[in-house]
């Protein structure tokens, strides 16, 4: 079995959990609550609640970059909680708007659950060692359960008790008061997943492979399977089965009752740390190569399978499932949407960052945290008409497409002589022997500082430096982007090197050209200020970087395919 980088695998082992309590009917937990790690004690990572969410989405908002490694986001009450190494924010969820954060124990994080008034947080040794309870509010500590010498892993909760690894043993607590409940039998080399608890049961691995089915009264032992590699993949529970990756590239289903294998998925292209999603009458479950796997749950058969941009041995994103859609991160930087019936990609997002953590879908949206630093929020923002333009705009119709210090302009006059005097020529082209131009008449805008213009050159250049973001202008739809990967793109023939062309909603086209990266794809929805892609000089190597922007509208019903092969082609 490969091992991951040091740092991954401490990041996933040793980290705490936070456990919020359901004491008071007035705050209790709604049923589009995502409220643990994988949503639920049984680990399904399935959210059947949620009906509305759709992609493709748009960013609802990014919180203040914090430092270090994330865990997974929780969701409740109205609140997303997130923990970057060493730190615990609480931000409200439909806002992002922190509300307060606070240091943490321990400095390497995996997941969290969620209750109500109260969080639960696992330490190990290198920090405060044992179980810390805080108060959800404001983060005032509780109480506290001292573990020495062994500390606490990442809990999981039913009825009352809290349920953990602490070195070769599982304990219980009451989280309530602190009390400890009971200690397990030593259960041989260390337990590294977070368990999985249902019908009386905990279910979970430990590094040398074995996995445990306790009963929940006591910690007794009822029975032991070896999956012949480190159980590090935390485990899902379905009626009568139980299924867990390993590190022999292998997917086990389990009888519960027995301890008894169902079947073997041995397909698996690395390692699977990833935990499985049940959903659909099918299992999700991500390898570390960056496989996505779909199988189906009566015999493990593979229905689909796909192959993110990941490199080798990294990836442990768990899949979580709703309204028919598998949402995973990747260590490529992405989050994906995939068809949970075919495995087609249906949307994706590229951050800063590898994503290692696992999605959280509630209420119409989807919470993941990246290794760049940010919380993000997704979810459907319906659209509205762009305004019409007029010499001084709405503020919000229209913004300069690249960054600067005050883009997000805050009145509509310096808007106007900054911008708008400009470009407004952009929207009344004429249509003339299929050639579509961005002034009209003998007399054109005279240009801004740092751009330049030019006659039959379809737009304006904006001249600036080597990787500088380049932003969406308005709401609208990709209607094409060069080829492209993550690293770089493939640019077109004609002189505009690598593009993204975007139909806006009021009817007009935007051409981004001489793009050095591209970020999104072919029938994304945009929102104004969404990052297109970084400024580059492909296809005018001796230009210098600079972004060329066009706005074209198609008059006489020209054909949006025609306005595509003249972008492409055009000098």
């Amino acid at each position: 079995m490969k091992k991951p980088l040091a740092l991954l695998l401490l990041f996933i082992t040793f980290s705490p959990i936070l456990i919020f309590l359901q004491v008071s009917p007035s705050k209790a937990q709604t049923s589009g609550d995502w409220p643990m790690f994988r949503k639920d004690p049984v680990h399904s990572g399935y959210s059947s609640e949620e009906t509305s969410l759709k992609p493709p989405l748009q960013l609802l908002w990014r919180s203040s970059r914090a430092s270090g490694a994330p865990n997974s986001p929780v969701v409740s009450d109205g609140k997303v909680f997130v923990e970057f190494a060493g730190r615990l924010f609480a931000h409200n969820a439909l806002t992002g708007d922190l509300i307060w954060s606070k240091d943490t124990p321990a400095s390497l994080h995996s997941s969290a659950a969620l209750a109500n008034d109260t969080i639960f947080e696992g330490n190990p040794c290198t920090s405060n060692c044992g179980v810390v309870a805080h108060n959800t509010e404001t983060g005032n500590e509780k109480w506290r359960l001292d573990l020495l010498p062994n500390g606490a892993g990442d809990p999981n909760l039913e009825n009352g008790i809290l349920y953990f690894g602490s070195h070769n043993f599982v304990k219980a607590a009451d989280m309530y008061t602190g009390k400890l409940l009971w200690t397990s039998p030593p259960l041989n080399d260390g337990v590294i997943a977070v368990p999985a608890i249902s019908n009386g049961r905990v279910f979970v691995g430990t590094w040398s492979g074995l996995f445990y089915s306790l009963s929940s009264s006591d910690g007794t032992i009822l029975w032991q399977f070896h999956t012949g590699g480190v159980t590090y993949s935390s485990p899902s529970v379905t009626n009568d089965t139980v299924y867990v990756g390993s590190g022999t590239q292998n997917v086990y289903a389990i009888d519960i009752e027995t301890g008894k294998e169902k079947w073997t998925y041995t397909g698996g292209k690395d390692s699977v740390w990833g935990s499985p999603t049940i959903a659909y009458g099918n299992l999700y479950v991500q390898d570390l190569s960056g496989h996505v796997h779909a199988l189906d749950i009566n015999n493990g058969n593979l229905i689909w399978l796909y192959r993110t941009l990941a490199t080798g041995n990294t990836s442990v994103s768990s899949p979580a499932v709703a309204n028919g859609v598998v949402y995973v991160g990747s260590q490529d930087k992405n989050i994906y949407a995939l068809d949970a019936y075919t495995g087609n990609v249906l949307w994706q997002y590229q951050t800063d960052g590898a994503v290692y953590s696992s999605p959280a879908i509630s209420n119409g949206k989807l919470f993941v945290s990246s290794d760049d630093g940010y919380l993000y929020a997704f979810g459907n923002i319906e659209s509205t008409p762009t305004p019409t333009p007029t010499p001084i705009p709405l503020m919000g119709s229209f913004e300069l497409p690249y960054s600067y210090p005050s883009r997000l302009l805050n009145d509509t006059a310096q808007f106007k002589s900054a911008f708008w005097d400009k470009m407004r020529a952009l929207f009344d082209h004429a249509y003339q022997t299929e050639i579509f131009r961005p002034f009209t008449g003998d007399s054109y805008p005279s240009c801004i500082n740092p751009t330049s213009c030019y006659d039959s050159h379809n737009g304006i250049d904006f001249s600036g430096t080597g990787n500088q973001d380049v932003y969406s202008v308005s709401i609208g739809n990709v209607v094409y982007t060069s080829p492209h990967t993550n690293e770089g793109c493939t640019p077109e023939p004609g002189g505009f090197g690598c593009v993204v062309i975007a139909k806006q909603t009021s009817g007009v086209y935007g051409l981004y050209a001489h793009l050095d990266k591209i970020n999104v794809n072919t029938g994304d929805r945009l929102s104004a200020s969404i990052k297109i892609g970084e400024m580059g000089a492909t296809g005018c190597p001796g230009c210098g970087e600079h972004l060329h922007f066009g706005v074209l509208k198609p008059i006489k019903n020209v054909a949006s395919l025609l306005l595509i092969n003249f972008m492409k082609n055009a000098q």
